[in-house]
Formats: C-alpha cells, sequence, structure tokens
C-alpha cells in the first residue's frame, strides 16, 4: 500500500502516477495501491523530431545508468492523461446516483500535463501543429472536456466543483523551439 497519499487527505479517489515522470518510479496507482510493480527500467530517450524525449519501450530488465528509472512493464508515456482521464470518468459513473441521493464523491485527478515528457496519445501526435508541447495541451483540453462532460452525463454539473492548476507554471524551454 502507498501511505499519506490524496486517501489519506481526504479524497475518495485517485488515480494517477507517484510524481512527475520525469523522475521517480513510473506505474499508475490507484487509491493505496500499485496497479502493476515496477520491474524493469527505463531512461529519457530523445525524439528529434518531436524535440523532446520520452519514456518508451523497449525496457531493460538491469538498470543501465544510475539515470535510469523503473518502469512497470505496461506503462507508457503517451497514454497516461488518457488512462488516468479514462479512470476518473468510470469511478464519476459508478458512484453518479449515490451522489445525486446525498453521498457526494471527492476525486484528486493529477494529469501529468505541462510536465516532461510531453507525449500526448498517438491520436493527437502532430493535430496542434506547433511540436510536441501543443499536442500535449490540446489533449489535455481534450481530457478536461471528456471529465466534464461525464459531469454533464449523470447530471452532476449542477452541484460539482471542478478545480485545475498546475503546480509550477507553464513548461519554459518551449521559446527556443519557435525561433
Amino acid at each position: 500500500p502507498i501511505t499519506d497519499g490524496p486517501n489519506e487527505h481526504g479524497f475518495d479517489y485517485f488515480f494517477g502516477i507517484p510524481a512527475s515522470m520525469n523522475y521517480g518510479v513510473l506505474t499508475f496507482i490507484e487509491n493505496t495501491h500499485v496497479m502493476e510493480p515496477p520491474s524493469q527500467w527505463t531512461h529519457k530517450k530523445q525524439v528529434p523530431e518531436h524535440n523532446t524525449f520520452r519514456f518508451m519501450p523497449p525496457y531493460d530488465d538491469e538498470r543501465q545508468s544510475s539515470g535510469d528509472i523503473e518502469i512497470a512493464p505496461g506503462f507508457r508515456d503517451d497514454i497516461c492523461l488518457k488512462v488516468c482521464t479514462e479512470r476518473t470518468v468510470e469511478y464519476i459513473a459508478s458512484h453518479a446516483e449515490t451522489a445525486k441521493a446525498g453521498q457526494p464523491f471527492f476525486i484528486y485527478l493529477a494529469l501529468n500535463s505541462p510536465h516532461l515528457p510531453h507525449c500526448a496519445a498517438p491520436e493527437f501526435v502532430g493535430k496542434s501543429k506547433v511540436d510536441a508541447y501543443g499536442d500535449f495541451m490540446l489533449e489535455t483540453d481534450y481530457r478536461i472536456g471528456q471529465l466534464l462532460t461525464a459531469l454533464d452525463e449523470h447530471g452532476l454539473t449542477q452541484n460539482s466543483l471542478v478545480f485545475m492548476s498546475s503546480d509550477n507554471g507553464p513548461e519554459t524551454g518551449y521559446a527556443e523551439r519557435f525561433r
């Protein structure tokens, strides 16, 4: 079990990752449990055509360098926004009736954007026409839209509060890409 996470601080549901993807351990956590234990290793893999790096297969069975990061075999950086949002939308659907009956829920959805790596899902790559960061933000907008749509579809919008913030502001390395 994971301790001192969102559930111990008042949230009813959390699905996400342990920290920013550019350091730490890469796996999904639901509430207080790791979904798939990290058993492999990876490192930053440069993607010059997108002017960014990624954590993508193939992964190594043994640590290759001190900069390697532990990773769950099924984890992919480019599906993180999608998976976290879909699990949260599923939670909303499964708890909508009890919420309308007077038992509200409190969800913590911590999207990995705008942090590095900028790794949009395949269906968003190239869609923004402004590099990987633009694609990543385009997907972020789409995922927030899915969350808001779920609240609408289940009749919860009227009595819901949605807060969206960024812990340390926007990405700062984009300016040199557009000179």
